[in-house]
């Protein structure tokens, strides 16, 4: 195969592969996980979510602060990153405005914008603070037997941290708990025998006390691993590349 050809197919894969970042269509849906009926979403088509101009790869950002339409919690803010490659990162605080402990869920949904796979590489991490909003202590913990953090391919949850039972709480006025952050995949990510084809999602879960605020961070990430014939390809493209520039020196 000439050098020529080697560089040319290299070419097209790299281009195919920024053709493949298509705008994310994120969503965040916020609620009481027992009562359907208060869930509220946004998602990207909506001037709520905040989102700016996509980036060359259909990545975007977004947020905001002060979304309340469901009764009884606020979203007081929100930094959400979504990438279609598919990454999901979101930073957030939502508060319980109701006189009793309530077990919140924050799930985020974003569409792949390419289907691969199994397996796929994944990681993540999220943590975790709860801040006492009415002086009279907090307690966050995780509801029922659910993890706090799913990360989540094609609706199916495939990787938790954070798994109950889990219970952070303090009596003093206006003081804080923390889970601190833990994470998987880091830095090595992990490989899962599951087919990444339409969706990644990550759903934050837990039980908040009455009057209170809790902030998060947290991240699900998930790659195909590249094919041995594709992976060599670029690479001897990668090869040619440098090889042609530096006999032009």
């Amino acid at each position: 195969m000439s050098m020529r050809l080697l560089l040319s197919l290299a070419s097209v894969f790299t281009i195919s592969l920024l053709a493949a970042g298509q705008a994310a269509a994120v969503s965040i849906t916020v609620g009481f996980a027992d009562n359907p009926s208060s869930f509220q979403t946004l998602d990207s088509s909506s001037a709520a979510l905040g989102c700016g101009e996509p980036g060359s790869l259909g990545e975007l950002t977004c947020s905001g602060t002060g979304f309340n339409e469901g009764g009884g919690w606020v979203l007081d803010d929100w930094n959400l990153f979504a990438d279609p490659d598919p990454t999901i990162s979101n930073a957030a605080s939502v508060t319980n405005n109701t006189g009793s402990t309530q077990s919140f869920l924050i799930s985020i949904t974003l569409p792949t914008s390419i289907s691969f796979g199994p397996p796929s590489f994944i990681r993540g991490s999220v943590g975790v603070t709860a801040t006492d909003a009415n002086n009279d202590g907090v307690t966050l913990a995780s509801s029922g037997s659910n993890p706090i953090y799913a990360g989540l391919i094609d609706g199916a949850i495939v990787r938790t941290l954070l798994d109950a039972p889990q219970s952070l709480s303090t009596p003093f006025a206006s003081d804080s708990v923390a889970t601190g952050v833990v994470n998987f995949g880091i830095p090595v990510q992990e490989s899962i025998a599951v087919a990444t084809t339409s969706t990644i999602g990550l759903d934050i879960r837990f039980d908040l006390s009455a009057g209170d605020t809790a902030s998060f961070t947290s991240v699900f990430d998930v790659q195909p691993i590249p094919e041995p014939g594709t992976a060599l390809l670029l690479g001897l493209g990668l090869v040619g590349l440098a090889t042609a520039r530096s006999r032009e020196r």
